[in-house]
């Protein structure tokens, strides 16, 4: 009895001491996580001011005024690039929606899966066009597909990763130049399930509240840029951006936008130091021109089922065959 009274206050005594530390590790946590919120509020009213061109806002409404402006350009990528091939008669007719999707010249199955799919041809409310780089060991191949579905938007910049902030960028400015009547926007990565009749509704929803100046897509907040060298996708020296945060952004594989903020953000990206990750350079650019940003969860970060599929806008992580067995299952609902 008196070895099970011991054991019986040992272990009392161990959990009470655990529960002690669990509860200083909370509030250390606690503590480091809300100065960290704060830091981070401060730094976005200050970042417009720290930012080479805080003023971009002011140098775009120069240019839609005079057409001209005084101020440098700090971003060469118009000059250093441009677009190779590009749809004829493109957005020739009025549509409800220009989707524009961000592939690689070696995913051929992927589009061909899009295509067959919720970017099938002979929707009258949309279009639908492929971004890509250049590869040269493919180029024949991809000649062959612009002959046969006269969709592709192609760029003269090598098709890897870290050139999506070149494909992004020219993106905007073509859709700017080509498809300036067109009222909405949606870029999208090519690994994305799309809920046509969803996004059309809506749009719909959107253009009977008369929005403008606003940007749709699944919001990171007081995010950090990733310093760690071997993770090559999202790396990003402090030579290249030397702020602990980014400003809020949306993640790239889907934003929703109306072009009057295309068109913004295509006249100052010449204005605007050019980094290497895409969707964080876009979060700045909206975040010096005012843009705001709406968090909206139903574009989704992870894939879902079929099921799933009718209560958000898009889904990510489809490969080609995943895609097409989901869109099957889900055009059955």
């Amino acid at each position: 009895m008196k070895r099970i009274d011991i054991s019986f206050l040992r272990l009392f005594r161990l959990m009470k001491n655990l529960t002690l530390c669990t509860c200083v590790v909370i509030t250390f946590v606690g503590t480091y996580l809300y100065f960290d919120y704060v830091k981070c509020e401060q730094f976005k009213d200050t970042f417009l001011y720290l930012y080479p061109f805080g003023n971009v806002s002011s140098i775009v409404q120069e240019l839609k005024k005079t057409g001209t402006t005084h101020t440098k350009e700090i971003n060469d990528v118009y000059r250093l690039y441009n677009v190779i091939n590009s749809p004829k008669n493109a957005c020739k007719n009025p549509v409800s929606l220009l989707v524009i999707v961000k592939s690689k010249c070696s995913n051929y199955g992927q589009r061909s899966a899009i295509r067959n799919t919720w970017g099938k041809g002979g929707n009258p409310n949309i279009y639908v066009y492929f971004s890509l780089g250049y590869e040269a060991e493919v180029q024949d191949e991809i000649n062959k597909e612009i002959h046969a579905h006269n969709d592709i938007i192609q760029g003269s910049f090598d098709d890897v990763y870290r050139n999506n902030i070149y494909k992004t960028s020219l993106n905007i400015r073509w859709v700017s130049v080509h498809c300036s009547h067109l009222q909405y926007v949606l870029f999208i990565d090519d690994d994305y399930l799309l809920n046509v009749k969803g996004i059309l509704s809506y749009v719909r929803m959107l253009t009977s509240l008369n929005i403008s100046n606003k940007m749709y897509g699944y919001r990171g907040q007081c995010w950090k840029p990733i310093r760690l060298c071997f993770h090559e996708k999202s790396y990003i020296s402090l030579e290249e951006y030397r702020y602990d945060y980014w400003p809020d952004y949306l993640l790239g594989g889907t934003i929703l936008t109306t072009m009057d903020v295309v068109i913004r953000i295509s006249s100052a990206i010449p204005y605007i130091k050019r980094i290497s990750i895409d969707d964080t350079y876009v979060g700045i650019a909206a975040h010096l021109l005012g843009i705001e940003l709406i968090d909206e969860k139903r574009f989704s970060k992870q894939s879902r089922s079929a099921s799933q599929m009718k209560y958000l806008l898009s889904a990510h992580g489809y490969d080609e065959e995943s895609l097409i067995a989901t869109w099957e299952e889900f055009t059955k609902f």
